[in-house]
């Protein structure tokens, strides 16, 4: 892993490089174009110009910029992410050589971030390339991209699941939107949330849910966020009891008063081989305080309603 100052004629693995004359980098201000041996590809672009600014999105999780440090360098260099300003110096005692790292930020949220880097000295400061995601993408810059919320969580709790997500900048609002399938087609059950978090109590056990989450900017709305799901296990069997019907083979029927334990342990007389196990099932009659015998094999179905 380099460090700041160490030279990096190619990008390290897992990082992806784009040079200076690279056709999605909008120049203001005061540059001019060199060329010499020791640049990645032979070029870099430098300015003495006080607010002169290289800008850029860029889709990805982290960033790098490559330079030249020495003494005679820019010793305030500001970068403006997503509206958040960092800062950097390029103004050392050594020089450090060609291709040198600069600056370097890490564990950004995986979306479209911009960028604008602006040289905030009078001393030169050279821009050789950046390094981003080798898997990433770097386009025009566009200040009014609406950001996606990011790291969007799905929590099952007791008959509810709980989302969190991180909060974008200068979001008025956030749209919840579920699938009973993974990549959608995804319905909003909820709008205008003001805070990164919410809970839907419209769920069911068993059943998995798929959610993403949109934020309102400027009357803009996002892209949705990553996919986050959930499945609610809790207990199948009636909280307290049920009517069980049973229905004979010569179509009488059989109803029980059981509470949910009895109902589990005919439901696993039920759901096995006819040669395991007894050939009856016992139901204690409460009233009569006498027992029911039950035969497997007289048993065509059977269907239990909750009480309420």
């Amino acid at each position: 892993m380099a460090i700041i100052g160490q030279t990096l004629l190619n990008p390290e693995s897992g990082w992806r490089r784009f040079d200076n004359p690279y056709s999605a980098l909008t120049y203001t201000g005061q540059w001019d174009q060199g060329n010499y041996d020791g640049w990645y590809n032979k070029t870099s672009t430098y300015t003495s110009a006080v607010n002169a600014s290289v800008k850029f999105n860029f889709i990805g999780t982290k960033l790098r910029i490559i330079g030249y440090r020495a003494p005679d360098r820019s010793n305030n260099i500001e970068v403006i992410i997503d509206g958040v300003n960092y800062s950097f110096s390029c103004n050392n005692q050594a020089a450090s050589g060609y291709c040198s790292l600069v600056y370097e930020i890490t564990n950004l949220s995986l979306y479209e971030h911009r960028v604008v880097i602006i040289n905030k000295d009078s001393r030169y400061f050279n821009f050789d390339a950046i390094d981003i995601d080798e898997t990433g993408t770097v386009t025009q810059y566009n200040p009014d991209i609406v950001v996606s919320p990011a790291n969007l969580i799905a929590t099952a709790g007791n008959a509810q699941i709980t989302l969190s997500w991180d909060s974008v900048t200068d979001a008025v609002g956030y749209t919840v939107k579920r699938s009973l399938t993974s990549g959608g087609s995804y319905v909003a059950i909820v709008d205008n949330i003001t805070t990164n978090s919410y809970v839907d109590t419209d769920v069911e056990n068993g059943t998995t849910y798929y959610y993403v989450v949109s934020a309102l900017v400027g009357g803009v709305e996002s892209d949705n966020s990553n996919e986050a799901f959930a499945t609610l296990v809790g207990d199948p069997m009636p909280s307290e009891e049920s009517i069980l019907k049973v229905i004979m083979i010569d179509s009488s029927e059989r109803e029980y008063r059981i509470d949910k334990e009895e109902l589990s342990r005919f439901l696993t007389w039920m759901d096995r081989p006819a040669t395991v196990g007894t050939s009856f099932f016992v139901f204690d009659k409460v009233i009569t305080e006498s027992k029911e015998y039950v035969l497997f094999d007289k048993i065509i179905s059977f269907e239990v309603t909750p009480i309420a």
